[in-house]
């Protein structure tokens, strides 16, 4: 994946926005939908947003850049994501099957939670380089 983030700053993808956000925090369903609609000009409610905001959950956890789990206080006291045992086929389809239950502001924080895997912030770190 070359650096296809303009001379403006903007990323190209929300695929490529999301690992560089995932970077320095943990991201979540709701930042997910946030992205993929502004990239599209939707409102993040709209439900036109729901599929390709799938498809950027899809392309997150095929390219082994993020996990998909629920979030949790690690020994260390941060915050972490605890993996779902799903392949990513199982997880997009766990959480379309759930996504009016998901998307809604009371539940995000427990939810659905990604966290970089090294391969995901490797990629982020060369999309920043410009390679």
């Amino acid at each position: 994946m070359k650096n296809s983030r303009s001379t403006s700053g903007e990323f190209s993808s929300p695929l490529e926005e999301l690992i560089d956000r995932g970077l320095d925090d943990l991201l979540k369903l709701e930042e997910v939908v946030w992205v993929t609609s502004r990239h599209l000009g939707l409102e993040p409610l709209d439900e036109g947003v729901v599929g390709p905001a799938l498809a950027t959950v899809s392309d997150l956890l095929e390219r082994r850049f993020a996990v998909v789990g629920n979030l949790y206080r690690r020994d260390d006291g941060l915050l972490g994501v605890r993996a779902w045992e799903l392949d990513p086929d199982a997880a997009v389809a766990r959480i379309e099957r759930n996504w009016g239950e998901l998307y809604r502001p009371e539940n995000l924080d427990d939810q659905v939670w990604f966290e970089l895997t090294e391969a995901g912030r490797e990629q982020a770190r060369r999309n920043q380089a410009g390679a």
